[in-house]
């Protein structure tokens, strides 16, 4: 997979950003000593919601960044330094997952991918609507079913350090409905897109 589509992919699953969103930043929209990400209107486009959103940045994110700092420009451009079109993942990120045998996978769902494991994390909801720039808090609700799971798993857990049991007990692992893109084949998915 070349270099630069391996880190857009980084960084929409680290980031929770729209695919919009990461073709329209700009160096300038980095703060590296204060690890933010600023997503704000430009021009003749902003963001949805029309409001511009900070979002922090994890060690991940902030080394993919760092490795390919510039001073100006989009941060992820054409070698032109042009915005980068549209649809300049879509097919390559659907072969490769047809090749995995992922199923159903687009760049949304890194969106996705992101904001559950915020919730798998136990971020509350209102900081993951505020992360991904949702003004209405039912849409994240979507994920809340998460963390139930969730939690009821990691209380099991906790549970077997008080407990002795005669018998081992175990733990059913979040199905695919669960999780919309483990960290396994976000690993997968990156070292293969061609």
């Amino acid at each position: 997979m070349p270099e630069k589509d391996s880190d857009i992919l980084k960084i929409l699953a680290n980031t929770g950003i729209r695919w919009g969103e990461l073709r329209h930043l700009e160096w300038q929209d980095i703060d590296f000593d204060g690890r933010i990400i600023s997503i704000r209107p430009k021009g003749d486009w902003s963001p949805k919601g029309g409001v511009e959103r900070r979002i922090p940045m994890n060690d991940v994110v902030h080394q993919v960044l760092s490795e390919r700092r510039e001073k100006r420009g989009y941060i992820f451009g054409t070698q032109k330094g042009n915005m980068l079109h549209r649809n300049h993942l879509r097919e390559r990120l659907q072969r490769v997952c047809q090749r995995l045998e992922i199923p159903d996978v687009n760049l949304h769902t890194l969106r996705h991918t992101c904001a559950s494991h915020l919730v798998m994390a136990g971020v509350d909801l209102p900081t993951i609507a505020k992360v991904l720039g949702q003004t209405d808090i039912k849409t994240t609700m979507i994920y809340s079913h998460l963390a139930g799971d969730h939690i009821r798993q990691a209380v099991g857990r906790i549970s077997l350090r008080f407990i002795s049991q005669t018998r081992p007990v175990t733990f059913q692992e979040p199905s695919s409905e669960n999780i919309i893109f483990g960290i396994d084949r976000m690993k997968v998915l990156s070292e293969n897109i061609i």
